[in-house]
């Protein structure tokens, strides 16, 4: 019995993340993506993405008889008659088109007009206009029927023997039959303008001009149940079946069974030829191409070669199966005990024993005979007719050596010796060899140190450029040798000389080459991308891509057979014919899925008019690379500019400008090919208002006319109030600088006096020292002073120095009892600009009036730190506090004023009228739990410009 085989095929299910395994219907739309009837609604696929659109207003998901509207939105029916229609990302009902509860085959009639059967009348509703109407029947009992004329519908009578059918003109038209067919007959189609029915179980008959004709059934499909036919093309109808599905032509012959075990509902074809089958138990099937088959899919296989009456192909699992040459069905399987991979087979052409290469190497002979010999060996080639050329995973051999054996006599120094029946060629030069061949008494080796060639005396590298040669395999054909390279391609040598051949110039990965063969004059080149053919003077003849059909097919090793080429793969054998027949020229296909406008989504059939801040622009593409075997390369265009390359799915533009885009997008496949048209959007960001000529022209209109009415009446005014306000401002600014000037005249004297009755204390004392350190720093605090006093505005760090300054002569004043801390927040610009001489006389004040009465330490904390847009200065003391304060100056006789009181609020009223800010100053007696004085507090706030 035959072995089951397969079209190769993609498979799609709920094992693959799909969201079902239930199929009832299939389309491809217009755009190039999938949709899909199921259980769980209307399923939109792209290869990339897949979205499933639920119906609404249903006790049931499931849906089917889907349709695409010349619009773009998709129909489809739920099996309650009901009829859905897509807009942007939901799934709608079609709450104005009648349905009776019962579900009837329904067609869109010019892209527009959903017709279907309706209560023995023909319903045509037009999803453009949302208006219907209705034909008539002659009488009951009409049933539709499947038909590939998308643009007509059918309806069959058997009580009435008649055909009817809507033309695109919304037209009824009817036929006769001349002879009665029976009435339980369920499905029906047309195939070469003939009729064609089939019962749930029984057999088919079609009407050849109108009569009957009943066609024998294969006993095979008899036993199956049909769940429906299709159309497949013009001489072919597919019979979806509960075990798989047939095809099936005018005449009544069957194809075999394909997909066998699955419960088929659907199938078609898509725009590249892939034939699509559904199933209502094991999800989708996607079939490249009838021609490619595989066997035994649930193994993987390492190695196959040819004998006079088999193939033989090795498995990983240390199995060699004998095929039939006609069906590649195995005669024979021989398993050894132990699991390994089979790395190499070989049939020697003289004596036709078999010898495979594992974890040792065997020999099975004629007579069924299997030896072994404990040798690991990469490849076999012919010697001559009695040795064998054995590539090993060290050496290069010649086996097996007899006592009398003539190949003793290339033994000549210790290069070259005989261990375990067989004559090692590389003694002293051990490397993992991969090919070798002889020709003309001469041995050429491909091992891991170069390629070299062995004489009866001697031996010899093989150089290209004056470099080793990283040969993988040779090859011979006539007097030519073909080496095989990891790094150079394909090589040709011929009278000692080597020169490039092929791929000599390769640059990707899908060029790595695995294994070459030769055949009628012609190269078979396995590649990582498929298998290129070329003839012997280096010309392409056809390539196999893996858009061919080659779906998860990663081929170990190749064999030819009877104008077939068998590859042996990692899940079965495949075979394929060897012409250019199976070779596709599939078109990429890329879809605009989504826009979205400033990160959020467009819905729209068109995308037209953006405003001004709608500048950031996201275009999601979907690859439609259903077969999902080579990536192709992505580009994208703006107005016709240069094709630019992208990777993923998403294109991002930011910030574009005003104006018109016009965004292409294309995808280029392995074979060059890109799509026929190129996805595209178009979408225009108005400019702003304030830019357009109009409003630019009108704003110039409106301001010479303001000028124009105004300029008699402000040329008159302006020259007097400019010079009245220009000589307003001078006296204020005269004014305000003379008094600041004069408050700070009475500051520097109040320092100067303080300074030298300290260092008068210290030259009494007779401290020399103190008395140098302390003028020192006033002669310095004197120059910071004058300085400052010059000007309105000074520094921060120059403020911060005079009082640091200042602080240290008070410290050196107090004998050391008055201990400060200035901290200033690392945040605040220290060249920030203040009022000169501002927090210096409130320190001051803190001393004198806090601190000089305060008996034991004497504490002043000074904090500066930015608030809002204020400077805020803090000075606080552990003195007596304000009100004993009072009370001490008013029993003592002042000899100068404090500038803590008049002087300082005077000069703050000042400065703030000038400047137009607002200095403020907050003083308060800080009091502990107990109600007790523990100091004072001066907050100064300065705004900073």
């Amino acid at each position: 019995m035959a072995l089951a085989q397969e079209p190769v095929h993609k498979h799609i299910s709920t094992a693959s993340d799909f969201p079902t395994n239930t199929i009832y219907e299939m389309i491809q739309a217009k755009n190039g993506a999938m949709w899909l009837g199921s259980e769980v609604g209307l399923i939109c696929y792209k290869g990339s993405s897949t979205k499933v659109y639920v119906p609404t207003n249903t006790s049931s998901k499931a849906v089917s008889n889907i349709m695409e509207c010349a619009n773009g939105s998709i129909w489809c029916q739920s099996f309650t008659g009901q009829f859905y229609y897509t807009k942007g990302d939901s799934l709608l009902l079609a709450k104005d088109v009648p349905v009776s509860g019962n579900y009837n085959i329904a067609i869109m009639l010019n892209g527009k007009t959903l017709c279907y059967l309706l209560k023995d009348k023909i319903y045509l509703y037009n999803t453009i206009t949302k208006q219907n109407k209705s034909l008539a029947l002659v009488e009951p009992g009409f049933i539709p029927f499947i038909n590939n004329q998308s643009n007509r519908y059918y309806l069959y009578n058997t009580k009435i023997n008649k055909i009817v059918v809507i033309d695109s003109n919304e037209t009824l038209h009817y036929s006769n039959l001349n002879k009665a067919v029976d009435n339980s007959f369920r499905y029906a189609t047309f195939l070469k303008q003939q009729p064609i029915f089939f019962t749930k179980i029984a057999p088919h008959f079609y009407l050849k001009n109108n009569e009957p004709t009943l066609q024998s059934i294969n006993r095979q499909i008899d036993k199956n149940i049909i769940n429906n036919i299709y159309p497949f093309s013009d001489t072919l109808i597919a019979v979806m079946c509960n075990d798989g599905f047939y095809f099936t032509n005018n005449n009544g012959s069957f194809s075999q069974k394909y997909l066998v075990s699955n419960n088929t509902s659907c199938i078609m074809k898509d725009n590249n030829n892939n034939t699509w089958v559904g199933t209502l138990d094991n999800g989708i099937y996607i079939i490249p191409n009838f021609q490619l088959r595989r066997y035994q899919q649930d193994k993987s296989f390492d190695a196959i070669t040819k004998s006079q009456h088999h193939l033989l192909a090795g498995s990983s699992k240390n199995e060699i199966q004998f095929l039939d040459l006609s069906n590649f069905n195995p005669s024979r399987i021989i398993t050894d005990k132990i699991a390994h991979s089979i790395k190499a087979l070989f049939t020697n052409p003289y004596t036709n024993d078999i010898w495979f290469s594992n974890y040792r190497l065997n020999q099975l002979n004629s007579k069924n005979k299997n030896s072994y010999f404990d040798i690991s060996v990469n490849s076999m080639s012919s010697a001559d007719s009695n040795h064998l050329l054995l590539s090993e995973s060290n050496c290069l051999s010649i086996f097996p050596i007899t006592a009398k054996d003539k190949w003793k006599a290339w033994i000549y120094d210790s290069t070259r010796a005989i261990n375990k029946n067989r004559l090692i060629l590389n003694n002293n030069n051990f490397s993992r060899c991969f090919s070798a061949l002889i020709s003309n008494d001469t041995i050429f080796s491909a091992n891991g140190k170069g390629l070299f060639k062995y004489y009866s005396n001697g031996e010899q590298s093989i150089l290209f450029n004056n470099k080793q040669v990283n040969a993988q395999q040779i090859l011979k054909h006539n007097n030519t040798l073909y080496i095989v390279t990891n790094d150079q391609g394909i090589q040709r040598y011929s009278n000692g000389m080597i020169s490039p051949f092929l791929y000599t110039t390769k640059n990707t990965v899908n060029e790595e080459i695995y294994k070459v063969k030769l055949l009628d004059s012609k190269i078979f080149v396995l590649l990582y991308s498929g298998l290129d053919v070329w003839d012997m003077n280096g010309k392409l003849l056809y390539r196999y891509t893996k858009s061919d059909g080659f779906v998860d097919v990663d081929v170990a090793d190749f064999e030819f057979v009877n104008n077939s080429i068998v590859l042996a793969s990692t899940k079965g054998i495949v075979t394929f014919p060897m012409d250019n027949t199976i070779i596709k020229e599939s078109i990429p296909n890329l879809i605009i899925s989504k826009i979205f406008v400033n990160q959020k989504e467009f819905i729209g059939d068109k995308l037209l008019q953006l405003s001004p801040k709608q500048k950031f622009i996201e275009i999601v593409i979907d690859n439609c690379d259903y077969l999902n075997i080579v990536p192709v390369q992505q580009f994208y265009c703006i107005n016709d500019g240069d094709w630019l390359p992208f990777k993923g799915n998403k294109v991002t533009f930011n910030e574009l400008a005003s104006g018109e885009y016009h965004v292409k997008f294309k995808a280029i496949n392995e074979r060059g090919i890109s799509n026929k048209q190129a996805a595209e959007v178009y979408f225009n960001i108005a400019t702003p208002f304030f830019k357009t000529k109009w409003f630019i022209t009108l704003m110039v209109l409106g301001l010479i006319a303001i000028m124009l009415l105004g300029f008699r009446y402000r040329i008159q005014q302006i020259n007097a109030k400019n010079k009245l306000l220009t000589d307003k401002i001078n006296l204020e600014k005269a004014l305000h600088k003379s008094t600041l000037a004069s408050i700070k005249s009475q500051m520097n004297p109040h320092f100067i006096f303080n300074a030298l009755n300290t260092i008068q204390s210290y030259i009494y004392l007779n401290d020399k020292k103190a008395a140098s350190e302390y003028l020192v720093k006033f002669s310095e605090l004197t120059r910071l002073i004058l300085d400052n006093s010059n000007q309105e505005k000074v520094d921060l760090t120059e403020e911060l120095k005079a009082i640091e300054l200042y602080l240290e002569l008070e410290k050196m004043r107090f004998d050391g009892e008055l201990e400060y801390a200035i901290n200033i927040d690392s945040q605040i610009n220290k060249h920030i600009r203040i009022p000169s001489m501002l927090i210096q006389p409130y320190i001051e004040n803190a001393i004198k009036h806090g601190l000089m009465h305060k008996t034991g330490p004497k504490i002043l904390k000074i904090s500066i730190a930015k608030v809002d847009h204020y400077l805020s200065v803090i000075i606080e003391d552990n003195g007596i506090g304000i009100t004993a304060s009072k009370i001490i100056n008013s029993e003592r006789v002042k000899k100068h004023q404090s500038f803590a009181t008049e002087a300082n609020k005077k000069r703050l009223d000042l400065l703030n009228e000038t400047s137009g800010q607002n200095i403020g100053v907050n003083i308060i007696e800080l009091l502990n739990e107990h109600k007790q004085v523990t100091g004072t507090r001066v907050n100064l706030q300065i705004p900073i410009e």
